[in-house]
């Protein structure tokens, strides 16, 4: 979970403050996306940890509730909760790119 967070934050910054997308984060996939997959709103097909293809339809999760989320969690499990405990509507979608993600 940690390098997940991290891994978000890095390409988070440099998209806001550098307003671009150079950051391609699908090259090196040995870290997980989680947190890109929640908030861009990227369609296209990826790769995932075990090069299994997929496509995420979830986007919109703010950075701070991100954080918030992990602050209280203990498990991967107990983080999606919290995500989906903030984002009722996009439970489905918070689900699956966990799961994709937890493999």
């Amino acid at each position: 979970m940690k390098d997940s967070w991290a891994r978000g934050v890095e390409w988070w910054m440099v998209k806001k403050f550098y307003a671009t997308d150079w950051l391609d984060p699908y090259h090196n996939s040995q870290y997980t996306l989680v947190v890109w997959d929640l908030i861009d709103n990227d369609k296209r097909t990826k790769t995932g940890p075990t090069h299994k293809t997929y496509t995420e339809d979830v986007s919109g999760v703010s950075m701070s509730d991100i954080e918030q989320s992990l602050r209280k969690a203990s498990s991967w499990n107990s983080w999606r909760d919290n995500l989906v405990k903030l984002y009722p509507n996009k439970k489905e979608g918070i689900n699956y790119v966990l799961s994709v993600w937890s493999e």
